[in-house]
């Protein structure tokens, strides 16, 4: 499990430079909130993506799903 495996945007929002991430939550509260609160006192705006965890055992999760997304 990694709260580094994460979806990155980068984007303006009017004038605002934006730094937005879809980041996987793994069903362990603990963890998933401490996860969420240090992206976002960095900054950062956070999307939780739920259901990854069966991935994790897979050897694969949200990176491996996913491609750059460029707007």
């Amino acid at each position: 499990m990694s709260y580094n495996n994460v979806l990155v945007e980068n984007f303006q929002d009017g004038n605002k430079p934006v730094t937005q991430i879809s980041l996987p939550q793994y069903g362990i509260p603990e963890l998933d909130e401490a996860a969420i609160n240090v992206y976002q006192q960095a900054g950062v705006r956070v999307i939780p993506i739920q259901g990854l965890l069966p991935g994790v055992y897979q050897m694969g999760a949200l990176n491996c799903l996913t491609s750059e997304k460029r707007k």
